[in-house]
């Protein structure tokens, strides 16, 4: 162990064209069904937040685990006090972000929470409840400590399911501010940013509610005058975004965007990747996967070049419908250069990844470690030099 350890403290030195290789599973089981949402990278080690529930149930309560480098677990605390919690994101601030959950799993509502990372001790929350909150859902974070405020988006589908608005709310240190956004169709909204665009810009999915299917959707506002620009991707099938990645300077500001497709002739979905331009113009599509379902949650850019996917891969066992994690590296052309995948005998369902100095840490939920149900599951694929 003390070996691997030293390979990975120096694998940094090392050119990295080649794949990392799994290092350590880490799982989780309270004794029912069990999901991470997100991961933190931490001073020594990582805290990973979601949700645990009953077997079965549709709603449980928030869940914090810390781990440390080598996978082992440090404390585990879970948050019952208001009923049905599922905690979703995290910023590097010491902030998780929350669902206050009905008891089917639908979100009644959502607060912020202040968490000390040392022990997971729960010491400040800002709620966050307006008139559509019977209906909320939430999407990505962007946060300005700087000047104490929040800033994060979410998605709210009317009662009668036909209609979806894109809210922007401001936080300062009193009540919440709100700003509706709505482009015109029925936009979810998946994640949010303003850096690459002097506007704000959310991404997600149009959803055509006659028919069901929906198509990957680029949505910028005008901070100022409130107008807008929505950009529509996609082509037969259904198409969504996931997670992006923002080049601000070099070689030109672009905004690649990872998702799932199913417009390319199978009856399933594949692993989406778009880059667009500074004025949000498509500059190259790729999609990458097999007979089944594939999709992409997570990129970060890569190295030495291009950019590093992290996603889901059921191809090798369309019987079972079988998933594992999938770690995918392309060039700067959306091109494939390796692919990596990491799971057991059952269904592993990737949530997301965080990079860290020696390798990736991909997170989710799996069946593959006990049964019956899902548990949390963490991976590292570290890079171990081939000596």
């Amino acid at each position: 162990m003390h070996f691997l350890l030293l390979l990975l403290l120096c694998a940094p030195l090392f050119a990295q064209p080649f794949p990392p290789d799994s290092v350590w599973t880490f799982q989780y089981d309270n004794g029912g069904d069990e999901f991470f949402y997100d991961a933190i990278e931490v001073e020594d080690g990582y805290l990973l937040c979601g949700e645990s529930r009953e077997w079965n149930a549709q709603a449980g309560v928030a869940l914090l685990v810390k781990i440390d480098f080598t996978g082992q677990l440090v404390w585990e605390r879970t948050y019952p006090e208001d009923g049905y919690v599922r905690f979703v994101r995290f910023d590097e601030y010491g902030t998780v972000l929350a669902n206050s959950l009905s008891e089917n799993g639908l979100s009644t509502g959502g607060f912020y929470s202040q968490i000390e990372f040392a022990d997971g001790t729960l010491f400040d929350r800002v709620t966050v409840d307006s008139t559509h909150s019977a209906s909320l859902s939430w999407g990505n974070t962007d946060a300005d400590h700087s000047w104490g405020i929040r800033q994060f988006c979410f998605s709210y589908t009317a009662g009668s399911g036909q209609e979806t608005l894109v809210w922007a709310t401001r936080y300062g240190w009193s009540d919440p501010e709100y700003e509706e956004f709505n482009p015109g169709v029925s936009f979810v909204c998946t994640g949010s940013r303003a850096r690459v665009y002097s506007d704000p810009f959310f991404y997600g999915y149009v959803r055509d509610f006659e028919n069901g299917d929906s198509e990957a959707g680029f949505f910028k506002v005008n901070s100022e005058t409130g107008v807008h620009a929505l950009r529509i991707f996609g082509g037969d099938g259904n198409e969504h975004f996931n997670s992006h990645y923002e080049a601000t300077w070099f070689p030109e500001p672009s905004v690649t965007l990872v998702g799932a497709t199913s417009s390319f002739g199978n009856d399933g979905s594949d692993l989406w990747i778009v880059k667009l331009d500074s004025v949000g113009d498509s500059l190259w599509s790729r999609h990458y996967g097999g007979l089944s379902y594939e999709d992409g949650v997570e990129i970060v850019e890569g190295t030495d070049e291009g950019f590093i996917i992290a996603g889901n891969f059921s191809s090798e066992d369309i019987n079972f419908e079988q998933s594992d994690f999938w770690l995918l590296k392309v060039d700067d052309n959306g091109d494939s250069v390796w692919s990596v995948l990491a799971g057991g005998e059952e269904s592993d369902h990737c949530e997301g990844m965080i990079e860290t100095q020696n390798g990736f840490l991909l997170f989710g939920n799996s069946m593959s470690f006990t049964a019956p149900g899902w548990d949390c599951c963490a991976m590292f694929l570290g890079y171990v030099p081939d000596l």
